[in-house]
């Protein structure tokens, strides 16, 4: 899942805890990462916040940037 950085700063509503909650109880490990578009490639300089979720994270690595 992918959505706008300032997705983050939604202090008052918890949003960050509230997808954790809902993936963790439908069974899926979840993480997340802010990274850059701009560093993979993306021609805009724009934070994206990514969540990640599986039945199983213990394999899984977010990619290493290829346009620093």
């Amino acid at each position: 899942m992918e959505n706008v950085y300032g997705l983050a700063q939604v202090k008052s509503a918890n949003m960050i805890e509230e997808i954790y909650k809902s993936f963790q109880d439908i069974g899926y490990d979840v993480t997340h990462r802010e990274l850059m578009a701009a560093d993979y490639g993306v021609p805009q300089k724009r934070r994206r916040l990514f969540f990640v979720a599986a039945k199983n994270l213990h394999y899984f690595q977010y990619p290493q940037p290829t346009h620093c």
